[in-house]
């Protein structure tokens, strides 16, 4: 019976050090389940509409912004969607880079083109052996050199925006 009564005492000790860090509520389970249905849609949105996916991805943290300077407070299962949803974009934009940049390309810059070639890549194994074999790469160019330095601006700060943008939500939703 020591033993039982132990094992009991460690496993209310846990639980109140976990509930302390995230307190468990069923709706925020059941916003979770969700939030995890909603990315596939938002992976799947983002390469059809990505114009509205970035407006609702960056005006979620301004419009946030703007809520906390009129001191008003939202309540948790609300703060807990916001930061499901922003994830949700992100992982969707993520999933959808090369659909995006075409978009921003063929849209926005002039003398933008893509295309797929088959290009030897070499592979190494852990024997220092090595082989080599032909790849379907994307390759992407354009006329001018701003085309190509705002591509290469889009493909260096992506994942940092990736980044960026949920953290300020987070960091806005929990000051």
């Amino acid at each position: 019976m020591g033993l039982f009564n132990s094992l009991k005492n460690d496993w209310d000790r846990m639980n109140k050090q976990l509930n302390r860090i995230m307190p468990y509520e069923p709706s925020t389970t059941l916003i979770l389940i969700i939030g995890i249905i909603i990315l596939g849609g938002f992976a799947i949105i983002s390469s059809k509409f990505p114009i509205v996916t970035f407006t609702i991805w960056i005006g979620i943290p301004i419009l946030l912004g703007l809520i906390k300077l009129m001191n008003y407070s939202l309540p948790r299962t609300i703060k807990i969607s916001i930061v499901i949803l922003i994830l949700s974009i992100s992982g969707g934009i993520y999933f959808n880079k090369e659909e995006i940049r075409d978009f921003i390309g063929y849209n926005g810059i002039k003398g933008y083109h893509s295309h797929y070639e088959l290009l030897p890549v070499t592979h190494y194994s852990g024997t220092d052996a090595q082989y080599t074999e032909e790849e379907e790469v994307q390759i992407y160019d354009c006329d001018h050199w701003i085309g190509n330095l705002i591509l290469g601006f889009f493909n260096w700060m992506f994942v940092p925006f990736l980044l960026i943008i949920p953290y300020s939500t987070w960091k806005l939703l929990n000051e």
